[in-house]
């Protein structure tokens, strides 16, 4: 009996392999799955608002200002000159002697010249000024208590956006309000950052880094001329 298929066609001498080629794939298809491994993913979120007021944050400390200068002294009265006493010329009068050595050493303190002005105390950064620091975006608002909530509420946005939560901060799952001071110069840098009120050192040091990567603003002014403006800022940080 004749063979109607081809032996080069007959699929029956691949068994063997195309079996050990499923055998190898369900072992490491099995072997992934035992290996795999997931992870609880866990959210959060922080708020950050200035306007919030907590009754056990610490006051604020006032900085120690120099005493002004003391007055010039008081000039010194030139010397008394001896009265002159007419009398008739029947009646003889001594004349009285003069120490010429003690006129010699008087000496008359001449006190500061009038075209001396003291020098400015520095009261340090202030709390309130007549225009208070603000943002370019915010300028066009029509008067300074406007300009002050829009500038707030653009701290606010650039805090959260630059907030970084560290990763070993998530691990520990820390959370909490971080108080964070800093003082706008009269170059409208900001300057000073420091902490208020801590909760751990890993949100302190991403709630620092926020603030110090604030742009730069349109310093405050107070009788016209640039001053430091004082700020305080909540930064809460909590997980959904």
């Amino acid at each position: 009996m004749e063979k109607r298929k081809n032996d080069k066609a007959n699929l029956e001498k691949l068994r063997y392999i195309f079996t050990g080629i499923g055998l190898v794939g369900v072992i490491g298809l099995v072997f992934l799955a035992f290996s795999y491994k997931s992870y609880d993913k866990v959210s959060y979120d922080f708020m950050v608002s200035i306007e919030e007021v907590q009754e056990d944050l610490p006051p604020l400390i006032a900085p120690d200002i120099p005493p002004p200068p003391p007055p010039p002294p008081p000039k010194a009265k030139p010397p008394k000159e001896p009265e002159i006493e007419i009398v008739k010329d029947d009646i003889e009068v001594e004349e009285e002697q003069f120490d010429e050595e003690l006129d010699e050493d008087i000496e008359i303190e001449e006190g500061p010249e009038e075209d001396d002005e003291p020098e400015p105390v520095d009261a340090g950064p202030l709390l309130f000024v007549k225009d208070m620091p603000h943002y370019k975006k915010c300028a066009k608002e029509k008067n300074n208590a406007m300009r002050d909530m829009c500038t707030k509420r653009e701290i606010n946005n650039k805090i959260k956006e630059a907030f970084v939560y560290p990763d070993i901060a998530q691990d520990m799952g820390l959370e909490g309000t971080v108080y964070v001071q800093f003082v706008v110069s009269s170059s409208g840098e900001v300057k000073d950052v420091i902490i208020l009120k801590s909760v751990h050192k890993y949100l302190d040091e991403a709630a620092v880094n926020a603030v110090k990567s604030l742009p730069k603003l349109i310093p405050g002014k107070q009788l016209d001329k640039p001053v430091d403006v004082l700020y305080k800022v909540p930064v809460k940080i909590e997980f959904n």
